[in-house]
This record gives C-alpha cells, structure tokens and sequence, in this order.
C-alpha cells in the first residue's frame, strides 16, 4: 500500500462545513493494513466467484462489470459497511440514524472500461438528501488505474443526465451528464487505505484503467 497512507483523525466541524460547501471529504483512513488486506482478499474471492457462476455473454450482450448488494449476501461486505470506523464519520455528518442503501463493488481491470459522469440522486430519487456515498479503496487508487474524479461544488445542484449506453462503461444504466458539463473542472482523487463520504449529487467518473492494479 502506499506510504500516502493518512493519519486516523476525528472529523471535525470544519470538515463538516467543508463537506457542505463541496460535496466532498477526503482523504480519511478507516481501516487497518490488516483489514485492507483481509477484506480485499474477500472481495476478490467474492469477485471470482460471481464471474465463474456467471453464464456466458450471448452476442450484444453486456457482461458483468459491477457488482451490488453485496452487504446483503456476505458477511464480510457487511462487516465492511457497518466498520465503527465509517459509521463514526457518516454519523459526524447526517447523524445517528443510519441505514445502508446500497453497496457496489467496482473491480477496473486494465483496459478501455470507465465510468460515465453521473450523479447518483439521479437514479436514487430520495425525497431528502440525507445520505452520504463512502469510497473506499482497497487498493491503491491512483491516475494511471483510473481512480474515482470528482467535481466539488456541483452537489448543490440535479443536473440534466442522459442515458449513454457504451460497451466499455461500467455503468449499465448508460447515466451520463448531458453534453456542456466541463470535465476540466473534475478533481482526481488518489487514496490508498481510505474511505471518503461524498455528497449524493456530486457527479463523479472514473478513467480507463491501464495498469494492472485493479481498484
């Protein structure tokens, strides 16, 4: 892992009030090299699994690229969701009351495979945002293997999407930012050993991976 790795901290008021400002937080570590390490390891056991069960692709069919839910079947993925270390952050922020809403796993293979610019609120639907999406990476997450971009500020506002539907996109639904939205305003976000909240409807992307580190 890399030695960019951050100190554990306590998130403080002025965090909170940066969070409010740009949609996002980061970098904060939440879990051990022991647990990176243990729970990586699940991951990609879980990851092979799923792939191997998985039939065939017939022709113009989209194979899997992401895998959701997962909290819901195994336990270290719940074990992971329901980490003190997460919940002590997410808590600082929309309090006590939580409640997990989804989990996905993103495995980015060398290659073409990316992540449109999209916002999640606008496929979640929620009648209020209070719901944080947490990041995090077990492996190191860098430009080079397409780490996840950000553009802060732009959760304040539900942009305009369009279904885009591309072989190579890691999103099935094809959600992609309708054109005019300026990609040179993304901030690149690199972690390693990290977990980061980041508002519901701050579009984010990823780039194509070309190294052979997935994330």
């Amino acid at each position: 892992m890399s030695s960019m790795t951050p100190s554990p901290r306590s998130v403080t008021d002025i965090d909170v009030k940066r969070y409010e400002e740009t949609g996002l937080l980061f970098p904060l570590q939440v879990l051990e090299p022991a647990e990176v390490e243990r729970f990586r390891k699940a991951a990609e056991e879980t990851d092979r699994a799923l792939r191997e069960a998985t039939p065939s692709v017939a022709p113009g069919e989209r194979p899997v690229q992401m895998e959701g839910e997962c909290h819901l079947n195994f336990e270290w993925a719940y074990s992971l969701c329901t980490h003190p270390a997460i919940l002590d952050v997410v808590e600082k922020i929309i309090g006590p009351d939580i409640l997990v809403h989804s989990s996905t796993l993103f495995f980015k293979r060398p290659g073409k495979r990316f992540v449109s610019w999209h916002q999640d609120s606008n496929y979640w639907e929620l009648s209020q945002p209070r719901l944080v999406s947490a990041w995090v990476a077990l492996s190191d997450s860098t430009v080079e293997n397409g780490c996840l971009r950000v553009q802060p500020g732009t959760h304040l506002t539900l942009l305009e999407h369009l279904e885009v539907h591309h072989e190579d996109n890691m999103l099935g639904t094809g959600n992609t930012v309708k054109a005019g939205h300026d990609e040179s305003k993304g901030t690149t976000r690199i972690c390693s050993m990290a977990r980061m909240p980041t508002d519901r409807r701050a579009p984010e992307s990823g780039t194509p991976s070309v190294i052979s580190r997935p994330t």
